[in-house]
């Protein structure tokens, strides 16, 4: 809605100011701020039924539905939009999904609910690789947990309940697990990444260069 998106302006030009000012706010204050901000700015998505979910999550529900009455021949899970393009990991984050969908009128909430602490999980793994990576610039990672807050195309993108959630989370907490050193925590998460979507591919090629340059062939 358009107040949402003044009020996200209005946060993106508070942390501009305070990296103009040269003003640093607490680490923890920053990061724990940004989390809860933004899901309280994700709330009021629940209600507005122009974002109740996007095009393909009635396809996720579907084909998941399938997979737990039986169907296991992967060419022969479709929905209405076609077949299942996605790997088969995909199948298993909608079960719990679909459970939710009989067991209670109120799933889409639920469901909407996890993807809020989803985008939050994501946004606090991003702002701790921020401070880790500029440790003695702790303006620009500052600067970035204010410009993740401020962004309301992100939260909008998220109410659409797509499964790329999924996918980024992975990824994001697979860098932070690698800006850690923690190689086996780092594969098995860009694995699960992997599960999700062909396109975590993509990742593939800088961390087994990560790999290679810490640990030799």
């Amino acid at each position: 809605m358009v107040y949402l998106r003044y009020f996200a302006r209005q946060i993106a030009n508070a942390g501009l100011f305070f990296n103009i000012m040269g003003i640093n706010l607490n680490r923890k204050f920053v990061i724990a701020t940004m989390c809860i901000g933004n899901i309280i700015l994700m709330v009021p998505s629940l209600w507005m039924p122009f974002r109740r979910y996007g095009p393909d999550y009635t396809a996720y529900i579907n084909q998941a539905g399938q997979f737990v009455a039986g169907q296991t021949n992967y060419v022969k899970i479709s929905s209405v939009q076609g077949q299942c393009f996605y790997p088969a990991g995909h199948l298993y984050h909608y079960v719990p999904a679909y459970y939710l969908y009989l067991l209670t009128d109120k799933a889409e909430y639920i469901w909407k609910a996890f993807h809020f602490v989803i985008l939050s999980a994501i946004q606090y793994s991003v702002a701790q690789i921020s401070y880790d990576y500029f440790r003695d610039q702790v303006w620009k990672a500052q600067l970035i947990c204010f410009l993740l807050l401020g962004n309301e195309e992100i939260r909008e993108f998220n109410a659409y309940l797509f499964n790329d959630s999924f996918l980024a989370l992975y990824v994001v907490v697979s860098v932070c697990m690698m800006a850690r050193n923690r190689p086996f925590m780092a594969s098995f998460f860009l694995t699960l990444s992997l599960s999700i979507k062909a396109g975590a591919m993509l990742m593939v090629p800088s961390f087994l260069g990560w790999l290679q340059y810490q640990y030799g062939t």
